[in-house]
């Protein structure tokens, strides 16, 4: 799909990062909301948090990384630092 091509290039052109799940540590839910659930993880030794969308490949998922890709140098914006893989679905 389209969404699928412009992540693809994201992650070849460095804008986006991928980091491997198997890697995550003390992974737990934190919240729960319409739009997927958001966990807690430890990576290294940084504490992380990361959302499962509902839908990871709809256009609203594409849209929502888009943004907040866009916004990453405000300081009141969640940093993106990437995506990953686990449980059956893309991760932000």
């Amino acid at each position: 799909s389209k969404y699928s091509e412009w992540l693809e290039k994201q992650l070849k052109k460095g804008v986006i990062k991928y980091f491997d799940y198997s890697e995550f540590r003390n992974v737990k839910v934190i919240g729960r909301g319409g739009y997927g659930i958001v966990y807690y993880a430890n990576y290294h030794g940084t504490e992380i948090v990361f959302k499962k969308p509902i839908d990871e490949i709809a256009k609203a998922f594409i849209n929502e990384l888009k943004q907040l890709i866009t916004a990453r140098d405000c300081q009141n914006v969640i940093k993106v630092l990437g995506i990953t893989t686990g449980m059956g679905n893309i991760l932000l």
